[in-house]
């Protein structure tokens, strides 16, 4: 495998990581526009990431196997492991640092958004508890007053509508009920057919006649359930405290109506928490008093959450009700909603609470706002997260591409320059050959003329001492002639 193979196989990473950029530039609108939330977002952006680390893994193991095929130097092959090592560890890190920022980010910003709607939560609790305890301080300063406590006279009639008059922003009818529980006064005298109704049935009569005690009751229809024949009547909650006579004998109740409609609209509606957040209101016995969704008043927490959302799992709020709220406790938490204002469906939600004590009544005042509503605030901050992350990846491949490039490059060059000098190195020897043959056919010409020239050598040799023996005959026999002439 060559290093252009290798340096195409890499870029394939960092295509893919240019495109992870390019689909979050698509959808970053849709994200403003609030039609991707943040658990979205993280989805995505988790998925794409790891994606491209586990193929960034494969990648690696891949070049590995085919690495240890090619011949090189072990220093060379380290080096290559080693860069693409040092490059997946990097990457790896880098996700896990920017998850971990980002899920440290977002809890602190949970956190704190939650603490500031408890303050909330507990700000607006505390004065519905002071509105309607100093209302119930009032009615027990007027059920002491003389003027009262001789009802029937025209001046404790006057008093009480001077009392109303006074306080007709806060209440929306003060009566009183005789010992038997027979309404025999009420201001304004705007519900028609209602005096003489008998209300004995209601329990802050009951509890007033048997205790002698103030009590607050629960919310209730103001005019009578059963009583049909009465005119507007209205949901309200009830603060009655009992008369007694001179003789300290029971003389009947005092009592003011709270509207729960205007109670809610002064303290409940008004809560926004964050852009959307709401505030809704349970009792004791877990009915709710107020809420976004006006259907809801009156009727069961428990049982209208699971109606109106059946697919939805409501046993973690079901439980903060039950156990923390209804309890007279304090808390932050989260819960799955199946709805928020105009939106429905699974929707995490941010929930404080805080109690609301009256006496032996206990409510308790919850405000929520979804979760990625409020973690929505740092999407831009998210989406520069997820720029950075996807850019340090990719500076860290074209990095370890062009690391192990240039490693696989020097290869080639070494590669090349060795089979030049080894083509030079044949050539070299093929000329030596061609040199060493042609040298040695004159070796063996030259070897046969030394041969021809040897035997020519001998023949002369022995030519000469032929003719010098032929001499030495020549001599001996001129000798032996002189003699015989001699």
């Amino acid at each position: 495998m060559t290093g252009r193979k290798i340096k195409i196989k890499l870029s394939i990473v960092v295509f893919i990581l240019l495109m992870q950029i390019v689909f979050a530039s698509d959808f970053k609108n849709d994200i403003i526009k609030d039609k991707i939330n943040i658990d979205d977002i993280n989805k995505i952006g988790t998925i794409f990431t790891i994606a491209s680390a586990f193929l960034l893994i494969i990648l690696a193991f891949f070049i590995y196997r085919k690495i240890r095929y090619i011949e090189l130097p072990s220093t060379q092959k380290q080096i290559s492991f080693g860069v693409v090592g040092i490059a997946i560890i990097l990457i790896i890190s880098v996700i896990i640092t920017g998850f971990q920022y980002r899920r440290g980010l977002e809890d602190m910003i949970v956190y704190q958004f939650n603490k500031q709607q408890l303050i909330f939560a507990r700000n607006t609790a505390s004065d519905i508890e002071n509105f309607i305890m100093n209302l119930l301080s009032l009615l027990k300063i007027v059920s002491r007053n003389i003027a009262v406590s001789n009802y029937g006279q025209k001046s404790s009639e006057n008093y009480l509508i001077s009392i109303y008059e006074l306080n007709s922003n806060y209440i929306k009818h003060i009566f009183i009920l005789n010992s038997t529980g027979i309404l025999t006064f009420v201001y304004p005298e705007d519900m028609p057919n209602i005096i003489g109704k008998d209300f004995s049935f209601r329990e802050y009569f009951k509890k007033c006649k048997g205790t002698g005690e103030p009590y607050i009751s629960e919310m209730l229809l103001f005019g009578g359930e059963n009583h049909s024949d009465v005119g507007n009547r209205y949901k309200s909650i009830i603060i009655a405290v009992p008369i007694f006579n001179s003789s300290r004998g029971f003389y009947g109740i005092l009592g003011m109506s709270v509207s729960i409609i205007e109670l809610n609209k002064r303290f409940i509606y008004p809560i926004v928490s964050g852009d959307t957040g709401y505030a809704w209101l349970i009792d004791d016995k877990g009915y709710f008093l107020a809420h976004f969704n006006r259907n809801f008043e009156g009727k069961n927490a428990f049982l209208i959450r699971h109606e109106h959302a059946p697919m939805i799992d409501f046993h973690r709020i079901d439980n903060i009700m039950k156990n923390y709220m209804m309890r007279g406790r304090e808390g932050v938490d989260w819960y799955i909603s199946g709805w928020h204002r105009n939106r429905t469906g699974s929707i995490k939600k941010l929930i404080a609470y805080s109690p609301i004590n009256l006496g032996d009544k206990r409510w308790s005042l919850a405000v929520v706002a979804p979760m990625d509503e409020v973690t929505g605030t740092i999407k831009e901050l998210y989406n520069q997260q997820y720029y950075f992350i996807m850019a340090v990846i990719i500076v860290i491949s074209i990095a370890a591409t062009g690391m192990t490039t240039m490693t696989f490059r020097y290869n080639e060059l070494l590669e090349n320059d060795v089979k030049k000098r080894t083509y030079e190195l044949e050539r070299a020897n093929k000329e030596l050959k061609e040199k060493s043959e042609i040298l040695e056919k004159t070796s063996t010409h030259l070897k046969e003329k030394m041969e021809e020239l040897e035997r020519f050598n001998r023949l002369m040799i022995g030519r000469e001492l032929k003719m010098v023996e032929l001499k030495k005959r020549i001599r001996e026999l001129e000798d032996e002639i002189k003699k015989k002439n001699g």
